[in-house]
């Protein structure tokens, strides 16, 4: 039977591989780096961006906060990373999906390459089902004290495998923790792709008759 539920809080991230390892003093590192305050491109302050650096060739990072400190962008030679933190609404999606356009249509992966798309999501049952009797099912093994799940699963327009974890929450008492881990081509119409996240998340979890209602 269907456990219906909704997401208390919620973070997903992308990592995405760059065409070709960057130098330092490359040019395409500097117009990155002008692009992430540009007011036509990632949108920061100066304030919000920052390098580490500890080598002139290959040794740095560009680091951006934003969204009150619940959103960051990490840049390494041939890697860059985003993500957010905290949401809790649709609002904050909205939010998440338009810092995922602007970047996945800024920065192009390498030929064939594929990028990674991980989640996480504290979320809370509907009464009477808590943690522990949602969860139960999955105690297959004698003398398993708490059980839980991780699964590999392939659902309906979704090309790759969907590492999905589910297990109690260590923030709600009683609640489930679960987290998705899955990859994506380097090519997509990114303004109808990125939306699409969500429904991944939630129809991945239908699997486990987790039923995960519509943001507020």
């Amino acid at each position: 039977m269907m456990s219906s539920a909704q997401f208390h809080v919620f973070s997903l991230q992308i990592d995405s591989p760059l065409r070709r390892p960057r130098p330092l003093d490359h040019p395409d590192t500097r117009r990155f780096q002008e692009w992430l305050c540009d007011p036509e491109g990632f949108r920061l302050r100066p304030d919000q961006v920052r390098m580490k650096a500890w080598d002139q060739l290959y040794g740095y990072e560009i680091l951006a906060n934003f969204f009150g400190e619940n959103g960051f962008l990490v840049c390494t030679p041939d890697r860059v990373r985003v993500g957010v933190k905290n949401a809790r609404n649709a609002a904050d999606w909205e939010i998440i999906q338009s810092v995922f356009v602007r970047l996945l249509q800024h920065e192009s992966p390498p030929e064939g390459a594929t990028r990674t798309f991980s989640a996480s999501a504290h979320i809370r049952l509907e009464e009477p089902q808590t943690a522990d009797t949602f969860l139960e099912r999955f105690a297959v093994v004698p003398g398993v004290e708490r059980p839980a799940s991780l699964s590999y699963v392939k659902i309906a327009d979704w090309e790759k495998e969907i590492r999905i974890v589910i297990e109690p929450s260590n923030v709600l008492p009683k609640q489930l923790f679960v987290s998705w881990d899955s990859q994506f081509g380097g090519t997509q119409d990114w303004d109808t792709f990125v939306p699409s996240l969500l429904t991944v998340m939630e129809n991945s979890a239908r699997m486990f008759d987790l039923g995960i209602a519509p943001l507020p």
